[in-house]
């Protein structure tokens, strides 16, 4: 089995974007990503008829915008996530994980019991989470 893992990186995903927009997925039977890796998985993996780099052209700027001071306050976020949230849901609107083409895995990590966890669009329990969510996480 040949699976393709991509990481994060905030809007240094624009890299795995332009290779990804010139690459046969067809060739991986499964996808893992985490973070800005997982938002390309997750492309990939529903086979949307998408330009990754479009969008980090016309979303990045909104996503990691905002208010300068944000960036200073060490008790807040350093960028707002209803930028983030708002483009995720215009992608994959209220498409469920187990709804993927391709088998995705999704790594996060809750950060109250500091254990990973690997969402499995084939495991039954996460199969009916929203996929802009599993992917938010």
């Amino acid at each position: 089995m040949k699976g393709l893992c991509l990481d994060g990186g905030g809007s240094l995903g624009i890299g795995q974007a332009k290779i990804l927009d010139a690459v046969d997925i067809t060739k991986f039977d499964f996808l893992v990503g985490t973070s800005i890796g997982a938002a390309n998985a997750a492309v990939c993996a529903m086979q949307l008829e998408l330009p990754l780099t479009s969008f980090f052209h016309n979303e990045m700027p909104s996503i990691f915008g905002g208010h300068w001071w944000r960036q200073y306050k060490p008790i807040t976020p350093r960028y707002n996530d209803d930028n983030l949230n708002r483009a995720l849901r215009g992608i994959f609107d209220s498409v469920p994980l187990g709804n993927v083409k391709r088998p995705l895995f999704i790594t996060s990590v809750d950060i109250d019991s500091r254990k990973l966890k690997v969402f499995d669009s084939n495991d039954a329990t996460d199969a009916c989470m929203p996929l802009w969510e599993v992917v938010r996480s």
